[in-house]
């Protein structure tokens, strides 16, 4: 007669790390902060986006939305973007804090600037004219530039510390 043991399965194991990660994050300041201002950000591009096409003052110009604006759509958004969130901080897990960094900074950054068109489009009656192509080059473009900043300041950590 053997005894029987109990054996955990691969996804268990998973499922108790995506949780102790969960709970990390929860107490991290720097997390938090990031989350909350995502979820501003995101509900402002919203707002303004839905201000501004209901008001006829402007229009969805990334064609690909454009025909899919409604409320649900704005939630799927919404909480689609805070899961963006919660999954850089899993993935990252602290353990690559420079690419957690650089992505939050870009994603903050990319919803600062679409924030910043729509204020221009229902408060100046003009815009920075960022279609799709155009969102994607800046999404880019920020990424590079925060990874290049991030890159420079580890340098410079490891030069202080000689």
């Amino acid at each position: 007669m053997s005894m029987a043991t109990e054996q955990k399965l691969p996804h268990e194991d998973r499922q108790h790390e995506w949780i102790r990660t969960m709970s990390e994050l929860s107490g991290n300041p720097t997390f938090i902060s990031i989350f909350i201002a995502t979820a501003i950000l995101c509900a402002l591009d919203i707002l303004t986006t839905n201000y501004a096409v209901s008001n006829a003052i402007g229009y969805e110009s990334n064609m690909v939305l454009a025909g899919m604006l409604s409320r649900g759509f704005y939630m799927f958004k919404y909480f689609a973007t805070l899961a963006i969130v919660v999954g850089i901080g899993g993935m990252c897990n602290g353990k690559h804090r420079k690419l957690e960094m650089t992505s939050y900074a870009t994603l903050l950054s990319f919803y600062a600037i679409v924030v910043l068109n729509n204020m221009l489009v229902i408060f100046a009656n003009t815009d920075l004219d960022l279609n799709l192509p155009k969102l994607f080059l800046i999404f880019w473009l920020l990424f590079i530039l925060f990874g290049l900043v991030n890159a420079k300041r580890e340098r410079s950590k490891t030069f202080q510390s000689l």
